[in-house]
């Protein structure tokens, strides 16, 4: 039995997603339970919502992004806070 590896999610990968007709609950799903690269610019985000991206996708993508990004900025001891 060979495992298959879970595809990294990107913005052209969500497109076809809506575009196929998943629901909106489906992406979201999916962005939650696979590796993403999102490219989450002013231009790309204007490109998402032209092909019909809803904002709660949008959100989910930004917050999968953030997940895999807070680790990387928030280094201890580097906290903005102050």
């Amino acid at each position: 039995m060979k495992l298959e590896k879970t595809p990294t999610l990107n913005n052209d990968s969500i497109i076809k997603l809506v575009e196929a007709g998943f629901s909106e609950g489906t992406i979201v799903k999916r962005i939650e339970d696979s590796p993403s690269e999102f490219d989450l610019s002013a231009t790309r985000l204007a490109e998402l919502r032209k092909h019909r991206v809803s904002e709660t996708v949008i959100a989910a993508m930004t917050a999968a992004m953030g997940d895999d990004s807070a680790s990387k900025t928030n280094a201890p001891g580097k906290s903005r806070e102050n």
